[in-house]
């Protein structure tokens, strides 16, 4: 796919294949997390999906050895504590509407680091 191509669509996240080929390249946070938190939070996808999705994207920048910034770490840390599942539910867990309220506070601090 060529990048330009990609830029002119902002609201869809990178695929793995986009990243993990390029990952010399260190794309940048806000084209692959920023694209994906506002999916979920406009409720075009699971917190599931999300949960997978995200955890996803930060292995392939964990495994090629790119940083990534306090937000998305702190990002990361909601999405540990999601819990999909109500029956396996703990005190501590995260459920879906905690994590898109947590998904929101995250892209509003981006909003305004701009």
């Amino acid at each position: 796919m060529d990048h330009r191509q990609h830029a002119a669509k902002p609201d869809r996240p990178r695929s793995g294949a986009d990243i993990g080929g390029r990952m010399n390249q260190s794309p940048r946070e806000d084209e692959v997390f920023r694209p994906l938190g506002t999916a979920f939070v406009q409720g075009r996808m699971s917190g599931t999906d999300f949960e997978e999705q995200f955890i996803r994207f930060w292995k392939l920048y964990r495994d090629n050895h790119v940083s990534t910034s306090t937000k998305v770490d702190k990002l990361f840390t909601d999405v540990d504590a999601f819990c999909g599942d109500p029956e396996l539910w703990e005190e501590g867990d995260l459920d879906e509407d905690a994590l898109r309220a947590e998904v929101a506070r995250y892209l509003q601090k981006w909003q305004d680091r701009q």
